[in-house]
């Protein structure tokens, strides 16, 4: 349960008043039409909820109320998800299934964090943690030490968030996990300007940088190398098909 952020375009929109009423209208209908469709979603996960319960099947149980968690994270009713993770989480303890378990503190830290209960989003963040350690599972630390991270951040306390950011960044370049790296450069980035260290953010934003143009050329030069592979093998037939004529 990740936060999305959106990029919106500091270009000024150029037209008609009619054609930005237009443009608005439809931006209107899309969002009605998002909404309808959540609105459905949750509609059908509440009713295989009740099904579930009734007929005691606590694993499609769990995986409902998780999915109904996050469409209650979407449209921003926080509290509801909690709950819903909450009843994830009770679950997958009976079941003693550990990757249901560890997903449910994962999805129950961050609609957590959003509902400003911080110290019950960090207890589960922790714990989720420490199963993802214990498993050996680095994917999954990682996204535990990134969760902490951004819930401290949302506490304005910098210095763990820091911490946490750092062991994050540490572990993304160990792994080699270059997209990793460098969101992760970007969040200490935001972290220092906004506590202050302008000079020190500045580093990091251009590590983010430099990150970005060795992931733009690495896809350049896979492009090449997929294109040449695809002339070599247009030759290969080429030639093949020159010497079948010749053998008959």
């Amino acid at each position: 349960m990740e936060h999305e952020e959106r990029e919106e375009s500091d270009e000024d929109v150029e037209g008609s008043d009619y054609e930005e009423s237009g443009s608005g209208s439809e931006e209107e209908e899309k969002q009605e039409e998002e909404r309808e469709s959540l609105e459905s979603q949750i509609a059908q996960y509440e009713m295989t909820i009740k099904k579930a319960f009734k007929a005691k099947n606590m694993a499609d149980e769990a995986n409902a109320s998780n999915e109904l968690g996050m469409v209650y994270y979407k449209v921003g009713r926080y509290k509801e998800a909690v709950n819903c993770q909450e009843r994830q989480l009770t679950l997958a303890t009976s079941l003693k299934d550990p990757r249901m378990e560890r997903r449910a503190l994962c999805n129950l830290g961050c609609a957590a964090k959003w509902a400003k209960d911080y110290d019950r989003a960090l207890e589960c963040l922790q714990k989720g943690l420490e199963m993802a350690k214990d498993e050996s599972d680095k994917k999954a630390e990682g996204k535990f030490l990134n969760n902490i991270a951004s819930a401290y951040e949302s506490m304005a306390d910098f210095e763990n968030a820091m911490k946490y950011y750092e062991m994050r960044l540490q572990l993304a370049r160990s792994t080699r996990d270059k997209a990793a790296e460098t969101k992760c450069c970007a969040s200490i980035g935001n972290v220092l300007h906004v506590s202050g260290d302008i000079r020190e953010s500045i580093k990091y934003f251009e590590r983010v940088v430099v990150c970005i143009k060795l992931k733009k050329a690495a896809e350049i030069k896979e492009a090449e190398k997929s294109q040449d592979g695809g002339s070599e093998k247009g030759l290969e037939g080429r030639s093949s098909s020159r010497g079948s004529q010749f053998s008959s």
